[in-house]
């Protein structure tokens, strides 16, 4: 008996060092021949500097002017002051409406700013027509909203914080090509229309409806309209400047002498 039992032990034994022999074999193999390949210093800083280089690669690089480009459909002071950071010239989109506090931030700073070319926004038939508010009201924003959805012409608004401020930006989208004609909203319509008449490529006049306005196109071509929405409706503002945008693009009189 004791000798079956010392057999089946020796072959019990066998047996489990047979199962345990491919697991030794594997834990015996060197740690180098079992775990990824380890990499030299020398390897690992050559592919940091290449990470590195692949992340400049993609860092956004100013312009030759350093312009800072903003198409925001609104642009406030808070906006300017968060976003603008260290630029000095600002471009923003054509139909962007900056704020009178944005324009004093910008003024402040000593910051110059234009508009992107106008090339692709006056492309259609009708043009682009800029519409200028300075006395701003429901009636004065629906009334341009309402031009906005009727096909044929383009109409953009701009908000100014001053008669002058709006005599400047009618001149400026005339002289640029920026605007086919410009629309002024203020009640100081005499006074920003006399001060856009100083420029010799400018033709403004005020304008109470739109039978005014197309008397005015026939006689001298006027590109710029100027209108005191104070006691007008939505319907009245539309018409108007519809009348003026029907007249196409204003052109003066051959005869025309400047001043």
């Amino acid at each position: 008996m004791t000798f079956e039992r010392e057999l089946i032990e020796r072959v019990v034994s066998d047996v489990m060092r047979a199962l345990a022999s491919p697991a030794e074999s594997n834990h015996s193999q060197p740690i180098a021949a079992r775990s990824p390949k380890m990499q030299s210093p020398a390897s690992v800083s050559g592919i940091q500097a290449e990470s590195a280089r692949k992340q400049q690669s993609v860092q956004p690089v100013e312009s030759a002017t350093h312009e800072f480009t903003l198409t925001d459909n609104v642009l406030t002071e808070e906006t300017l002051a968060e976003r603008i950071g260290h630029h000095q010239q600002v471009v923003i989109g054509l139909k962007t409406v900056l704020t009178p506090s944005a324009r004093d931030f910008l003024r402040r700073r000593n910051i110059s700013w234009r508009r992107v070319a106008a090339t692709t926004e006056t492309s259609g038939t009708g043009g682009t027509w800029l519409a200028v508010v300075l006395s701003h009201s429901s009636v004065v924003e629906a009334a341009i909203h309402q031009l906005q959805s009727v096909g044929g012409h383009r109409w953009k608004q701009e908000l100014v914080g001053s008669p002058q401020e709006a005599a400047e930006r009618s001149v400026s989208a005339v002289c640029r090509g920026e605007a086919t004609g410009v629309v002024v909203f203020a009640q100081q319509a005499a006074a920003i229309a006399c001060r856009c008449n100083r420029n010799r490529n400018v033709r403004a006049a005020t304008a109470a409806d739109g039978g005014e306005v197309e008397v005015l196109s026939q006689q001298f071509g006027a590109n710029v309209i100027c209108v005191a929405p104070d006691g007008k409706n939505t319907f009245q503002l539309k018409n108007l400047a519809r009348a003026f945008a029907a007249a196409n693009r204003p052109r003066g009189l051959a005869d025309w002498i400047d001043a």
